[in-house]
């Protein structure tokens, strides 16, 4: 095992990641390190966003925006992080301007301008060049497997380089979990295919409690053509088109869906509307946007870019577009603090990785602006930490986080079961775990996930670096899978982008939050914070 050490790890090349570690460095930590499965900035959400932060801007007020996001959240928003959160957002993406991000303001909203589609390439060239200008060290194709707390002693973090075959133990006065959410568990998303929840599974098994997990957002309006990967059009392109259903319904009139853009404003709504069409009606919905002429386009960047990509990609200013929704974003997460600590000691979290700040359901714009001011507020504080908390580092808590290492007999199946492994679990979110559920559905997802995880464990990997990366993601992946499918068993009501069918009703004495942790025999244990 190579053994490493430094002030700041964080875990996570994303906006959340990539803020943290610029906070941690200008905060005056020496060693500061950005770890990642992928190249730095690549294989992130924010690279393939839309790239629109949400904020008080372009003639919004701070009221109206903090009233908008208790208003999507269903009222759970934890009160304290959506103040710090309306309060420093404007100021945060105004810091980005500051270091050349190219960006267009309306109202609500500063969108980055890149190509499509990847908008969030320029939000990732500003971060990138800012945290290389000032000294962040880059660690890529690292799988985080294990993080240990040692009290005031710092933390140890193991993790496998899916290129090398090696193990790698690194330890840290602090550590800032940024790795993002786990939309790719699902059969249909668009999140990068290796988003599968690994820092949920991270925080949970070093300590840490995880809420409200079982509100996962699905974005309505993807292309759903046939052979094609799933593009998200914005909801201020959708809105110059009709929605239809193949019988000639219109289904914003259908559903009475009545806010303006639907796609950002009602989100769970319309996602459900489409789910009951496309799914459980087993019609075809589609996008008409022929009779949307050239002279109504937008000017605003984004919708204009956004529009012309589709169309060039699907015409359609000659024919409708069949869409679906997709798996998009988790409002759950780590439970921090408005310092973005997760309890445990040097332990700091933000980005989709958290919980709390969205409520019931997010609104649209308000990731990315999540991202830059809790992370920044998570370098800060982990500096802070790092300089309070200066134990030397030793050779003994570096034994202890190797023995964490995995010790897999060597397999020899050929053709690997890897792969169907996972299409098995994101059939299994997708049924089950998906859109609406029921008590009976999410039991029989539960059963057939057991399945799934006995087969995973069992499993011996071939000593190949890719198999063995796939094998420790597809276990982390389990975790956060059961706790979702959990996590919507116990809230028994409707509330925001979660939908019992057999409890459609929201219910004002579910009004809370939903609190997981591990118990000692490495079981779940809830509670419920109202």
């Amino acid at each position: 095992m190579e053994k490493l050490s430094c002030d700041i790890l964080v875990i996570g090349s994303g906006a959340a990641g990539l803020r943290a570690a610029i906070a941690a460095r200008e905060a005056g930590a020496e060693e500061v390190w950005v770890l990642s499965k992928s190249p730095p900035g690549l294989g992130t959400c924010t690279i393939l966003s839309g790239g629109a932060f949400g904020g008080a801007l372009g003639g919004l007020s701070r009221e109206e925006h903090l009233a908008r996001t208790i208003e999507s959240g269903r009222g759970i928003n934890q009160s304290d992080l959506v103040e710090i959160f309306v309060s420093e957002a404007p100021e945060r993406i105004q810091e980005l301007a500051t270091w050349g991000m190219k960006m267009s303001v309306s109202r609500g909203f500063a969108m980055a301008q890149a190509a499509p589609p990847g908008f969030g390439r320029e939000i990732i060239r500003v971060l990138m060049d800012r945290a290389r200008k000032i000294g962040v060290r880059f660690l890529s194709h690292l799988v985080v497997w294990k993080l240990t707390a040692d009290g005031d002693h710092g933390l140890g973090t193991l993790a496998y380089h899916g290129l090398k075959g090696t193990w790698t133990g690194i330890l840290s006065k602090a550590v800032v979990l940024a790795s993002g959410g786990c939309g790719a568990l699902y059969s249909r998303h668009d999140n990068p295919q290796r988003i599968t929840g690994d820092g949920y599974a991270l925080a949970l098994e070093a300590g840490a409690k995880l809420q409200d997990m079982e509100f996962v957002q699905f974005y309505a309006l993807a292309t759903a053509e046939p052979g094609r990967p799933p593009v998200l059009i914005l909801p201020t392109v959708a809105d110059r088109g009709i929605l239809l259903n193949n019988r000639g319904e219109n289904i914003l009139e259908k559903y009475h869906i009545i806010e303006r853009p639907a796609a950002a404003r009602a989100r769970d709504r319309l996602a459900q509307a489409l789910f009951r069409e496309t799914g459980e009606a087993g019609r075809h919905v589609y996008l008409d946007l022929t009779k949307a002429s050239g002279k109504d386009r937008p000017l605003e960047y984004l919708t204009a870019a956004n529009w012309n990509y589709v169309e060039r990609l699907f015409q359609t200013d000659e024919r409708p577009i069949r869409v679906s929704p997709v798996a998009h974003f988790v409002m759950g997460g780590i439970s921090i603090t408005p310092d973005a600590w997760t309890g445990i000691p040097g332990l700091f979290a933000a980005g989709e990785v958290t919980g709390g700040l969205h409520g019931a359901n997010r609104l649209g714009g308000n990731a990315l602006s999540e991202c830059i001011v809790f992370g920044a507020r998570a370098g800060m504080d982990a500096a802070t930490w790092a300089e309070q908390n200066r134990r030397p580092f030793n050779e003994i808590r570096l034994a202890r986080v190797e023995e964490l290492i995995p010790r897999f007999t060597p397999g020899s199946s050929f053709p690997s079961p890897l792969r169907d492994f996972k299409v098995r679990l994101r059939q299994i979110m997708w049924q089950h775990g998906g859109i609406f559920r029921d008590r009976a559905s999410l039991t029989e997802g539960l059963d057939r996930l057991r399945k799934v995880e006995e087969e995973v464990h069992g499993y011996r990997p071939r000593p190949v670096p890719l198999e063995v990366t796939r094998v420790l993601e597809l276990r982390q992946g389990l975790v956060t899978a059961r706790v979702i499918l959990e996590a919507a068993l116990r809230r028994e009501e409707s509330r925001g982008a979660h939908s019992r069918t057999d409890f459609p009703e929201q219910d004002e004495k579910s009004k809370g939050r939903q609190i997981v942790s591990l118990s000692p025999q490495n079981r779940l244990q809830w509670s419920f914070l109202q």
